[in-house]
């Protein structure tokens, strides 16, 4: 960008510094942290315009920055979380965040490292299935409320999450994108192109996977801010497969809303078969393929309901 060359030419320029955090991409502003590690301003703009997975690298070279933490308790997924409390394992704020963003199987996690917290017993005993609590009664075989969740169980309750029952979460978007960074050029953002050109709210530069990234953690933080999530099934995306556990591969479609689908899968260049030797529950799914973009975009439009 022509900004960073000034800026590389004209190294006290306020002026350019500001223009280039206002516009500048995640990139853009770590280049400028780089070279002006202590200026407070640049930090506040890399912070607020981060995804997960850039305020974890700045979090790993600003091991005190308050504001970099609280940021990533607000977007990140549950493995981010998880990751913050691994390295700050006393710090509170980070505790609550995570305990209100798991799922039952983190929940778990949290109590056999944490066995004195209440409050994770507490939302386990709000959101888990019967096996959840039967496991925490054999943990906890005296504890009253955990009998009394257990005696109480309704097989078919409905568990509002924690973000809802405080009106604090919304769906900005109809649908986010989750793709190899290799397919963005290829197919992923002409089909982002024409789905907003249809009047769908897309989000999709948050959700490209890059090596190490985690899959289950883009589509759970994807899935929190959008109706539902296009996941593009490519080679360069099965290529990834080394970096995720089986665990995610199983899990991705039961995370799924009870009776409805939210998880939209697209093979972009690769066959059923390719899949197969993926994994044969991604290849038993119905999915569209990359040939008709246009397709694709009415089928997104008829589930919207839009016209």
């Amino acid at each position: 960008m022509h900004l960073r060359r000034f800026i590389e030419n004209n190294p006290y320029n306020d002026k350019a510094k500001k223009r280039l955090i206002e516009i500048g991409s995640i990139e853009d502003l770590e280049w400028l942290h780089n070279r002006y590690p202590f200026n407070e301003k640049i930090k506040e703009g890399l912070i607020q315009k981060s995804n997960a997975h850039a305020l974890r690298r700045f979090i790993k070279n600003n091991p005190y920055n308050g504001k970099a933490k609280k940021r990533l308790i607000e977007i990140g997924s549950i493995e981010d979380l998880e990751w913050l409390h691994n390295r700050y394992p006393f710090n509170e704020e980070i505790k609550e965040g995570l305990i209100q963003k798991s799922n039952a199987h983190a929940l778990r996690r949290f109590i056999e490292n944490n066995p004195y917290n209440g409050k994770a017993k507490k939302r386990l005993i709000e959101i888990g299935s019967i096996e959840d609590l039967e496991w925490l009664h054999n943990r906890y075989p005296f504890n009253e409320k955990i009998k009394d969740a257990i005696i109480s169980y309704e097989p078919n309750k409905k568990v509002i999450p924690l973000k809802i029952q405080n009106k604090s979460l919304s769906k900005n978007f109809d649908v986010f994108i989750c793709h190899a960074s290799e397919d963005k050029e290829s197919f992923v953002k002409p089909l982002a192109k024409a789905l907003k050109e249809a009047g769908v709210k897309v989000w999709y530069d948050d959700f490209v996977l890059e090596w190490g990234d985690s899959l289950r953690g883009s589509i759970d933080k994807g899935l929190v801010n959008s109706r539902y999530g296009i996941v593009i099934f490519s080679k360069a995306f099965l290529n990834k497969k080394k970096t995720w556990t089986k665990h995610e591969l199983d899990g991705l479609f039961a995370e799924e809303i009870k009776g409805k689908r939210v998880i939209l899968p697209i093979w972009h260049d690769i066959s059923r078969d390719d899949l197969l030797e993926y994994s044969p529950s991604f290849a038993d799914r119905l999915a569209k393929t990359s040939d008709s973009i246009d397709d694709i975009v009415n089928d997104v439009k008829n589930l919207l309901g839009k016209e």
